[in-house]
Protein backbone atom coordinates (compact mmCIF):
# COMPACT_ATOMS: atom_id res chain seq x y z
CA UNK A 1 0.00 0.00 0.00
CA UNK A 2 1.60 3.61 -0.99
CA UNK A 3 0.81 5.87 1.90
CA UNK A 4 1.83 8.96 0.43
CA UNK A 5 -0.49 9.23 -2.33
CA UNK A 6 -3.62 11.53 -2.23
CA UNK A 7 -6.04 10.21 -4.44
CA UNK A 8 -9.21 11.99 -5.33
CA UNK A 9 -11.33 9.83 -6.59
CA UNK A 10 -14.37 11.03 -8.80
CA UNK A 11 -17.96 9.32 -9.45
CA UNK A 12 -20.94 10.76 -10.74
CA UNK A 13 -23.19 9.72 -13.91
CA UNK A 14 -21.97 10.75 -17.52
CA UNK A 15 -21.90 14.20 -18.14
CA UNK A 16 -22.03 15.48 -15.22
CA UNK A 17 -18.81 17.44 -14.90
CA UNK A 18 -16.00 15.08 -14.08
CA UNK A 19 -14.29 15.81 -16.73
CA UNK A 20 -14.71 19.71 -15.86
CA UNK A 21 -13.93 19.46 -12.16
CA UNK A 22 -10.29 17.58 -13.23
CA UNK A 23 -9.40 20.05 -15.81
CA UNK A 24 -10.09 22.66 -13.25
CA UNK A 25 -8.10 21.20 -10.48
CA UNK A 26 -5.26 20.25 -13.31
CA UNK A 27 -5.29 23.50 -14.71
CA UNK A 28 -5.73 25.89 -11.52
CA UNK A 29 -4.05 23.77 -9.09
CA UNK A 30 -1.87 21.53 -11.14
CA UNK A 31 -3.24 18.33 -10.11
CA UNK A 32 -2.67 15.85 -12.55
CA UNK A 33 -5.44 13.08 -13.35
CA UNK A 34 -6.08 9.39 -14.59
CA UNK A 35 -8.72 8.82 -17.18
CA UNK A 36 -10.49 5.85 -17.00
CA UNK A 37 -12.18 6.77 -20.44
CA UNK A 38 -8.87 7.68 -21.92
CA UNK A 39 -7.68 4.19 -21.23
CA UNK A 40 -10.63 2.40 -22.49
CA UNK A 41 -10.19 4.46 -25.43
CA UNK A 42 -6.93 3.90 -25.97
CA UNK A 43 -7.43 0.11 -25.62
CA UNK A 44 -10.01 0.37 -28.25
CA UNK A 45 -7.76 2.09 -30.92
CA UNK A 46 -4.99 -0.40 -30.12
CA UNK A 47 -7.40 -3.15 -30.50
CA UNK A 48 -8.89 -1.83 -33.99
CA UNK A 49 -12.29 -0.93 -32.78
CA UNK A 50 -13.78 2.20 -33.89
CA UNK A 51 -14.28 5.37 -31.53
CA UNK A 52 -18.38 5.17 -31.59
CA UNK A 53 -20.47 4.78 -28.62
CA UNK A 54 -21.08 0.99 -29.00
CA UNK A 55 -17.55 0.12 -29.95
CA UNK A 56 -17.00 1.76 -26.56
CA UNK A 57 -19.03 0.45 -25.01
CA UNK A 58 -18.08 -3.18 -25.69
CA UNK A 59 -14.36 -2.49 -25.30
CA UNK A 60 -15.74 -1.59 -21.69
CA UNK A 61 -17.35 -4.60 -21.00
CA UNK A 62 -13.73 -7.16 -22.24
CA UNK A 63 -11.83 -5.17 -20.43
CA UNK A 64 -14.00 -5.92 -17.12
CA UNK A 65 -14.25 -9.38 -18.30
CA UNK A 66 -10.51 -9.37 -18.78
CA UNK A 67 -9.47 -7.83 -15.50
CA UNK A 68 -11.81 -10.21 -13.36
CA UNK A 69 -13.88 -7.15 -13.01
CA UNK A 70 -11.57 -4.64 -11.52
CA UNK A 71 -10.83 -2.25 -14.56
CA UNK A 72 -9.45 0.23 -11.78
CA UNK A 73 -6.33 -1.46 -11.63
CA UNK A 74 -5.43 -0.70 -15.68
CA UNK A 75 -5.61 3.02 -13.46
CA UNK A 76 -2.44 1.99 -10.79
CA UNK A 77 0.38 2.24 -13.64
CA UNK A 78 -0.81 5.78 -13.96
CA UNK A 79 -0.99 6.60 -10.77
CA UNK A 80 2.33 5.52 -9.76
CA UNK A 81 3.64 7.02 -12.85
CA UNK A 82 2.32 10.58 -11.70
CA UNK A 83 3.15 10.24 -7.83
CA UNK A 84 6.84 11.13 -9.43
CA UNK A 85 5.55 14.46 -10.04
CA UNK A 86 2.84 15.12 -7.38
CA UNK A 87 1.65 13.77 -4.47
CA UNK A 88 -2.45 14.26 -5.50
CA UNK A 89 -3.60 12.68 -8.01
CA UNK A 90 -7.14 12.62 -9.59
CA UNK A 91 -8.83 9.53 -11.00
CA UNK A 92 -11.84 10.39 -13.35
CA UNK A 93 -13.40 7.76 -12.40
CA UNK A 94 -14.08 5.08 -10.66
CA UNK A 95 -17.68 2.97 -11.64
CA UNK A 96 -18.02 0.33 -8.97
CA UNK A 97 -17.67 0.05 -5.16
CA UNK A 98 -15.39 -2.46 -5.80
CA UNK A 99 -13.38 0.43 -7.95
CA UNK A 100 -13.14 2.65 -4.88
CA UNK A 101 -12.42 -0.61 -2.07
CA UNK A 102 -9.02 -1.35 -4.30
CA UNK A 103 -8.35 2.12 -4.58
CA UNK A 104 -8.80 2.69 -0.76
CA UNK A 105 -6.62 -0.81 -0.28
CA UNK A 106 -3.59 0.04 -2.21
CA UNK A 107 -3.38 3.97 -1.92
CA UNK A 108 -4.70 4.75 1.83
CA UNK A 109 -4.94 9.00 1.99
CA UNK A 110 -8.15 8.75 -0.96
CA UNK A 111 -11.43 11.10 -0.77
CA UNK A 112 -14.52 10.15 -2.72
CA UNK A 113 -15.79 13.13 -5.02
CA UNK A 114 -19.25 12.87 -6.39
CA UNK A 115 -20.40 15.69 -8.75
CA UNK A 116 -24.28 16.23 -9.25
CA UNK A 117 -26.31 17.96 -12.46
CA UNK A 118 -29.66 17.60 -13.43
CA UNK A 119 -30.04 15.16 -16.77
CA UNK A 120 -30.67 17.60 -19.45
CA UNK A 121 -27.61 19.65 -17.92
CA UNK A 122 -25.76 16.56 -18.19
CA UNK A 123 -27.09 15.28 -22.16
CA UNK A 124 -25.95 18.97 -23.18
CA UNK A 125 -22.73 18.47 -21.94
CA UNK A 126 -21.79 15.29 -23.76
CA UNK A 127 -23.33 16.61 -26.78
CA UNK A 128 -20.78 19.50 -26.63
CA UNK A 129 -18.26 17.33 -26.99
CA UNK A 130 -18.70 16.65 -30.13
CA UNK A 131 -17.61 12.98 -29.73
CA UNK A 132 -18.48 9.93 -31.54
CA UNK A 133 -17.95 7.66 -28.44
CA UNK A 134 -21.19 9.79 -26.36
CA UNK A 135 -25.08 9.02 -26.82
CA UNK A 136 -26.06 11.14 -30.09
CA UNK A 137 -30.02 11.19 -29.20
CA UNK A 138 -32.18 12.11 -25.68
CA UNK A 139 -33.02 8.14 -26.01
CA UNK A 140 -29.86 6.57 -25.58
CA UNK A 141 -28.75 9.50 -23.07
CA UNK A 142 -31.92 8.20 -21.05
CA UNK A 143 -30.76 4.54 -21.56
CA UNK A 144 -26.72 5.60 -20.61
CA UNK A 145 -28.44 6.59 -17.38
CA UNK A 146 -30.44 3.78 -16.64
CA UNK A 147 -27.90 1.78 -17.49
CA UNK A 148 -25.60 3.56 -14.75
CA UNK A 149 -28.03 3.64 -12.08
CA UNK A 150 -28.17 0.15 -12.55
CA UNK A 151 -24.33 -0.22 -12.01
CA UNK A 152 -24.44 1.24 -9.12
CA UNK A 153 -23.69 5.15 -9.77
CA UNK A 154 -26.23 6.39 -6.71
CA UNK A 155 -24.32 4.09 -4.39
CA UNK A 156 -20.97 5.47 -5.38
CA UNK A 157 -22.37 9.14 -4.88
CA UNK A 158 -24.03 7.97 -1.50
CA UNK A 159 -20.96 6.39 -0.44
CA UNK A 160 -18.89 9.86 -1.27
CA UNK A 161 -17.24 12.25 1.16
CA UNK A 162 -17.74 15.06 -1.11
CA UNK A 163 -20.64 16.86 -3.54
CA UNK A 164 -20.20 19.12 -5.69
CA UNK A 165 -23.13 20.79 -7.33
CA UNK A 166 -23.01 21.03 -11.31
CA UNK A 167 -25.91 23.25 -11.86
CA UNK A 168 -25.20 25.22 -15.05
CA UNK A 169 -23.55 27.72 -12.87
CA UNK A 170 -19.50 28.00 -13.84
CA UNK A 171 -18.72 30.09 -11.28
CA UNK A 172 -20.59 28.51 -8.57
CA UNK A 173 -19.14 24.89 -9.94
CA UNK A 174 -15.65 26.64 -8.98
CA UNK A 175 -16.05 28.41 -6.37
CA UNK A 176 -17.26 24.71 -4.90
CA UNK A 177 -13.78 22.77 -6.00
CA UNK A 178 -12.08 25.91 -4.30
CA UNK A 179 -13.64 25.46 -1.07
CA UNK A 180 -13.06 21.94 -1.21
CA UNK A 181 -9.63 22.32 -2.10
CA UNK A 182 -9.11 23.82 1.42
CA UNK A 183 -11.01 21.30 3.44
CA UNK A 184 -9.17 18.66 1.40
CA UNK A 185 -5.82 20.40 2.71
CA UNK A 186 -6.66 21.03 6.13
CA UNK A 187 -9.50 18.98 7.12
CA UNK A 188 -8.92 15.54 7.98
CA UNK A 189 -12.21 13.49 5.57
CA UNK A 190 -13.71 11.45 8.18
CA UNK A 191 -14.64 14.14 9.84
CA UNK A 192 -16.82 14.96 6.88
CA UNK A 193 -20.52 14.46 7.06
CA UNK A 194 -21.20 11.90 4.58
CA UNK A 195 -22.21 13.49 1.83
CA UNK A 196 -20.67 16.65 2.66
CA UNK A 197 -21.25 19.99 0.56
CA UNK A 198 -19.23 22.56 1.15
CA UNK A 199 -19.99 25.81 2.41
CA UNK A 200 -19.25 28.86 0.04
CA UNK A 201 -16.71 31.29 1.46
CA UNK A 202 -16.26 33.22 -1.22
CA UNK A 203 -12.94 35.79 0.71
CA UNK A 204 -11.25 32.05 1.06
CA UNK A 205 -11.10 31.07 -2.35
CA UNK A 206 -8.09 32.33 -3.21
CA UNK A 207 -7.01 30.10 -6.37
CA UNK A 208 -3.58 29.29 -6.22
CA UNK A 209 -0.94 27.63 -8.60
CA UNK A 210 0.00 24.57 -6.80
CA UNK A 211 -2.18 23.37 -3.72
CA UNK A 212 -0.96 22.79 -0.62
CA UNK A 213 -0.27 19.09 -1.03
CA UNK A 214 2.34 18.65 1.99
CA UNK A 215 -0.15 18.84 4.62
CA UNK A 216 -0.26 15.82 6.61
CA UNK A 217 -3.80 14.05 5.94
CA UNK A 218 -5.08 10.90 6.94
CA UNK A 219 -8.42 9.33 5.49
Amino acid sequence: MSTDIHIIILVGYSGSGKSLLRNYLNTIYNIPYVSTGDIVRDEAIKRGYSNSFKDIEKIAKLLDIETGYKFILLAFPYINHFSDLNDTIVVDCARTIQDIDLLNNEYSKSIVVAIKCPPKIRFNNLLSRNRKDIPQTYEDFVELTKREKKEGVEKLINKSNVIIQNSNNIEFFYNQIDNFILEFNYINASTLPMPHEPKLQPKLCQRASKPNTKSKIVY
